[in-house]
């Protein structure tokens, strides 16, 4: 089930939500939802400051393919019900 929201927010950042979505063939409103999932289930979006030691010592230690942005928008929507590219 899904509900509208209404937001307050600035032009220009509006625009760039937009933009944004539209360079990555997604809509506002998917973005949004899956940034407050991300809040919701617990993971630390800060540059690292909420990581354990252990995690830390394991940034950079493989590389993400080129396609892991796609195929990860691709799965969110599949588990949300949506359907993917």
């Amino acid at each position: 089930m899904t509900a509208k929201l209404t937001l307050s927010i600035d032009e220009k950042l509006v625009q760039y939500a937009k933009d944004y979505a539209q360079s990555k063939n997604t809509s506002v409103s998917k973005l949004v939802s899956n940034y407050l999932s991300t809040l919701n289930s617990g993971v630390k979006l800060t540059h690292g400051s909420d990581l354990s030691p252990r995690l830390k010592k394991l940034t950079g230690a493989f590389k993400v393919p080129k396609n892991f942005e796609a195929a990860y928008y691709n799965q969110i929507e599949k588990k949300q019900g949506g359907k993917s590219n």
